[in-house]
């Protein structure tokens, strides 16, 4: 009898299970044709495990609410027993009672009914609930099975059969690929050890200096062995002439006598052979160490190109973003915009060609709005931004007095006011003064046509502008009204509104179209007039950085190939030695390590035994641990241990050290222990915590008041899936700045949440989905519960491994739509998150965003203790701290430079309220508001951009 595994769509029968309410009927089952072509499944039986792996929410090439499950059949029955004479019992865990599966006498399937519930259409569907889920459905994990003769309680097999269910979020892949990372992080973990923790190359360097110097001491000793090697006799039976018999017993008498006249005759021959667990032993070791260096050699040649890859296309991008070809022309661009009167012509038209339209994600309302012109004291501002032109116009110098600004939402004493298009042009009065507009468009018409008109109009007039605009609030009587206006003192003025209008689309000013005659030399002469090049001093520092980074990492894999020569050489050695005749006849099987009376007294034995044995103690190259024995094993747990173990390493990698009595390695192995079946047990890590610290950064010359350094240690506590005040979040960060010293010095803590979701929201369940994980977690389970409760959450994020970017959100201001769907946060005072509350993905390759999180806890939440003065990119304290007053602001913004990784990143404030900001020329967990571009971001607090 062999189990057929197969992926079966139910087709419900929709009549019938509503006016059986919600009973499960299904009118056709259709089976998915050709499973083989699908890489994420394995249907049949692999290998001798008999292990199934299928996925959660698996829709094949379809799209839908349906999808298919795992269903079975028995064949190869014998004395033709009917299927229907047996049953399939299940358990989630060995251990657990089983649970009888369905048949389907027709199609002869056993099945676990799939559970229904009833969708906001009131029309019922597949429930996507864990707490109703059933195996090869919507349940992702291990389960195992047994076939059973109806009637009979011994299974028809002694062994369980294993059904192994990914979450549809994941590939097969996916899941080979963090086993690996795992396995190779635990590698580099013990490279670092025997190297003092150097860079990269100069570990691997280390470690292959350290293989040379064994494979030397074993050369001689392997071919003294190969002329004499340690044998057992062995009895073989075979046809021998009978001349050559020495010994007669009683089988080769009878076979004689059977055989009469037989020139030959059958004989127990002595034989001699070298398949004695030494030999074994000695094959083992040197295979094991050739899988290691090919394994080694890919891994960190991969890591170390992709990290130059990454820098090669940040290069890239700078240079396309100003319309040059390599940082060099940048650089001669920027000396050329101090000293050549021609520059800004020659730029403008340069930087044309790269304007392209593009889409913006914010919501936009389509209005005519009223401005009043008093005056001509403002000064516009036109900038190119990647492939944007952006014109700002900030009418902020007020006239004492005739008591109005120069661009104004007053005229004479009478409130203006701005019509809504969609809604039959409603009418809203604007409770504010102060005009600042923004228009950013690739259409350049747009642009000169808003200017001239601004000059034009005389003073003591009105303009009405029509246009598509940002929303700034979730307030549908008022769309347009932004924070509430104060005074030089910080007070609120009463019921007066900030109203920041940025255009997206203007259409025509006071009645008159935008003109489709205006030219690319129109622009150029305004541009000539009113152009500026901003953040020239950062763009120039970034490409300091990025000249550092691409010699560093150029360097570095240069290096790791001249190394990798030395691997390709020591491979071909070993692969010698493993066709050595004396190990050619030796059983291929895995051996333990075991000293015996031939490794002990034969010399030659002896040293291959302990050159070999203490190159495994310093690198444990014949470790168990290998992919292919844990890629069925708790599937669905082994992405919550996979981020767990990721976080461990950007902490490890910045500079924090465990201060408890395991070490990050420890963690990996107690991880990796508990994926064998045999010792399920051991490796349990729930309720595991690990306390890590860093040594801070102390600086005594002062920067002024906001930037003087003294930062005396940090230190976090990582707990994973333990019960905090009655809840257990997977990931929780319990981070403590000491600031100051001595009598001074200030203990500051402060509590972060993460927790896991398996979840593809596109085709499970959308936005919808979305928003209802980060309100019923996020939110409710843990800001809102902790609130409440001890260890108040000062961050609640989720992860999870769908990297469509509408599923990523690091908690900056809510636009129209965000802000409608997420539930309000108790201690913010309004319901902007700052950063509090959001999603990010992660998956093999892409860990960017957990870095991110992991830098926006440290900087951003702890920004008051100056935690951004040191390199979270690589743990430095070696930083180059520079301040910069703002133009026209009483702040100061800082530029810092990480002499140990080239790293450069800004620490600054938000242009309207002094709200704090940090800046990284990648991975901004701010809202940048163009893509790619880091100098302008978002303030999560306001909305205004950066100083």
């Amino acid at each position: 009898m062999k189990v057929k595994a197969l992926m079966a769509k139910f087709i419900l029968d929709e009549e019938q299970v509503q006016i059986q309410n919600g009973k499960f009927v299904y009118k056709d089952v259709i089976f998915l044709d050709n499973p083989e072509q699908y890489p994420e499944l394995v249907v049949g039986i692999e290998n001798r495990h008999k292990t199934f792996v299928a996925q959660s929410h698996f829709r094949g090439r379809d799209r839908g609410n349906d999808f298919y499950v795992l269903v079975f059949q028995l064949t190869d029955l014998e004395n033709d027993d009917d299927p229907g004479y047996f049953t399939i019992k299940y358990s989630p865990k060995k251990e657990v009672l089983e649970k009888e599966v369905n048949y389907d006498e027709k199609r002869q399937i056993f099945f676990d009914q799939p559970k229904l519930k009833m969708g906001r259409d009131k029309k019922w569907t597949y429930s996507n609930s864990l707490d109703k889920a059933v195996f090869g459905s919507v349940n992702a994990g291990v389960f195992y099975f047994n076939v059973y003769k109806k009637g009979s309680t011994t299974p028809v097999s002694p062994d369980f059969y294993k059904v192994c269910i990914l979450p549809s979020s994941l590939s097969f892949e996916n899941y080979q690929e963090m086993l690996n990372d795992i396995l190779n992080i635990r590698r580099e973990l013990i490279m670092e050890h025997n190297s003092s923790k150097q860079s990269i190359q100069l570990m691997w360097r280390h470690a292959i200096e350290d293989i040379e110097k064994t494979v030397a001491q074993i050369h001689g000793p392997l071919l003294r062995i190969n002329q004499h090697p340690k044998t057992k006799i062995e009895e073989a039976i075979m046809k021998v002439p009978i001349r050559s018999i020495k010994k007669f017993n009683s089988k080769t008498v009878m076979n004689l006598l059977l055989n009469e006249g037989n020139v030959k005759s059958i004989s127990s021959q002595p034989s001699e052979s070298t398949d004695i667990y030494e030999n074994q032993m000695i094959y083992f070791a040197l295979a094991e160490l050739k899988s290691y260096l090919e394994d080694s050699k890919t891994y960190i040649y991969q890591k170390s190109l992709r990290k130059k890859l990454e820098i090669d296309d940040q290069v890239r991008q700078l240079a396309k973003q100003h319309g040059v070809n390599n940082l060099t022309d940048l650089e001669v661009q920027i000396s050329d915009s101090t000293t050549n009167p021609f520059f800004k012509v020659n730029y403008c038209r340069n930087m044309f060609k790269n304007l392209r339209p593009q889409i913006t994600e914010d919501e936009t309302i389509e209005v005519i709005f009223q401005i009043a012109k008093y005056s001509q004291n403002f000064i516009p501002k036109m900038s190119f931004i990647h492939n944007q032109l952006m014109t700002t116009i900030n009418g902020s110098q007020f006239d004492i007095v005739n008591r109005v600004f120069p661009l104004d939402f007053m005229f004479h004493n009478q409130k203006l006011e701005y019509c809504i298009m969609e809604e039959n042009r409603r009418v809203v009065h604007i409770k504010g003064r102060k005009v600042d507009l923004k228009l950013i468009t690739a259409d350049h018409r747009q642009h000169v046509f808003l200017l001239y008109k601004l000059f034009e109009l005389n003073n003591q007039s009105v303009m009405n502008i029509h246009a598509v605009v940002k929303k700034n609030s979730i307030q549908d009587a008022d769309p347009l009204r932004g924070n509430q206006a104060k005074n030089r003192n910080g007070e609120y003025y009463p019921d007066t509104y900030e109203y920041p209008i940025s255009i997206i689309e203007l259409k025509s000013i006071n009645g008159l179209e935008v003109p489709k005659a205006i030219t690319q030399s129109d622009l150029e002469s305004w541009f000539n007039q009113y152009g500026v090049w901003e953040f020239k001093e950062e763009i120039r520092k970034q490409i300091n950085s990025l000249n550092t980074k691409q010699i560093q990492t150029n360097n570095q894999v240069e290096e790791i190939k001249a190394c990798n020569e030395k691997v390709r050489k020591l491979i071909d050695k070993l692969d010698g030695y493993l066709q050595l005749p004396f190990l050619l006849g030796v059983t291929k099987k895995k051996s333990r390590w075991k000293l015996t009376q031939i490794f002990t007294n034969d010399k030659n034995y002896s040293v291959v035994w302990k050159s070999l044995r203490e190159l495994n103690k310093k690198y444990a190259f014949t470790s168990d641990f290998k992919e292919t024995d844990f890629i069925v094993k708790k599937t669905d747990e082994l992405y919550e241990y996979w981020i767990l173990i990721q976080i461990l390493k950007i902490f490890h990698d910045t500079g924090w050290k465990t201060t408890t009595g395991r070490s990050f390695k420890d963690v990996i192995d107690q991880f990796l222990d508990g994926r064998r079946m045999e010792k399920a047990k051991a490796g349990n890590l729930e309720g595991f915590r690990i306390k890590m610290e860093h040594n801070g950064k102390k600086q005594t010359n002062h920067l002024y008041k906001d930037g003087f350094v003294d930062i005396e240690k940090l230190e976090v506590i990582i707990h994973f899936n333990e019960y905090i005040a009655g809840k257990k979040p997977d990931y929780a960060f319990e981070l403590t700045v000491f600031a100051g010293e001595g009598y001074q010095q200030r203990r500051i803590t402060k509590w972060f949440y993460l927790d896991a979701k398996y979840r593809n929201y596109q085709e499970q369940s959308s936005l919808y989905g979305w928003f209802h994980d980060i309100n019923t977690v996020a939110i409710d389970h843990y800001l809102n519960y902790f609130h409440a409760h001890d260890h108040p959450s000062h961050a609640s994020f989720l992860i999870h491994p769908d990297v469509d970017n509408r599923y990523q959100f690091f908690g900056g201001y809510l636009n129209h739509t965000m802000a409608q769907n997420f539930h309000r946060v108790d201690q913010l005072f309004d319901r902007n998150p700052r950063q509090s509350f959001g999603s990010i993905s992660c998956i093999p390759g892409q860990i960017r965003n957990l870095k991110a999180y992991v830098k926006m806890m440290i900087e951003y939440h702890f920004v008051e203790q100056k935690t951004p003065f040191i390199c979270w990119e690589c743990g430095s304290t070696d930083t180059d701290i520079q301040h910069r007053v703002i133009p026209g602001s009483q702040n100061i913004k800082f530029h810092i430079s990480c002499h140990s990784c080239g790293e450069f990143w800004v620490r600054t404030h938000c242009d309207r309220n002094g709200h704090k900001l940090v800046k990284h020329l990648r991975d901004n967990y701010h809202k940048e508001e163009f893509e790619h571009y880091p100098w302008y971001v978002k303030c999560p607090v306001c909305d205004f951009p950066d100083s």
